[in-house]
């Protein structure tokens, strides 16, 4: 009699253990799904931040416009350790082939970089073009490129 009581206790004590690790294992998978979802926010949440920080603003005239120059996407790179070219992705509408001037306007409205550089394409051509401003040139976040 002891021996089938010991048996059939350590079969509850089993069956309990058993069931206590499945709940063990949900609710670890509950808290890694949770800890996925938030990191995931916080990642798109940063994500947005860097994007509206680095919100500048480019401006085309209108005689560059008019000589059929258009612009895609711009991006900021990194040249020698320095953030002082500003890569344009420029749509020709137009065969183009001009010295394109752009200069660099920080957030309170001073000048700091401007650079001058020969842009040719073809009409229905496409493509990065870089502009390199001076080593001492930083590029800072939100600020105005105007394409002359």
């Amino acid at each position: 009699m002891n021996k089938t009581l010991t048996i059939i206790a350590l079969s509850m004590l089993i069956t309990a253990c058993h069931t206590a690790k499945e709940k063990a294992d949900a609710a670890l998978s509950k808290v890694g799904e949770t800890a996925a979802q938030s990191a995931s926010a916080f990642a798109k949440g940063v994500g947005k931040g860097i994007d509206e920080a680095f919100n500048d603003d480019y401006t085309f005239t209108d005689e560059l416009k008019a000589a059929g120059l258009t612009t895609g996407k711009m991006v900021i790179n990194d040249s020698a350790g320095h953030d002082n070219v500003l890569s344009a992705y420029l749509i020709f509408n137009k065969d183009f082939s001009r010295q394109v001037f752009v200069r660099v306007i920080d957030k309170n409205g001073l000048e700091y970089g401007r650079v001058k550089q020969l842009v040719t394409g073809k009409k229905g051509d496409a493509g990065f073009v870089d502009f390199y401003f001076g080593n001492r040139t930083v590029l800072e976040s939100k600020s105005k490129f105007i394409f002359e």
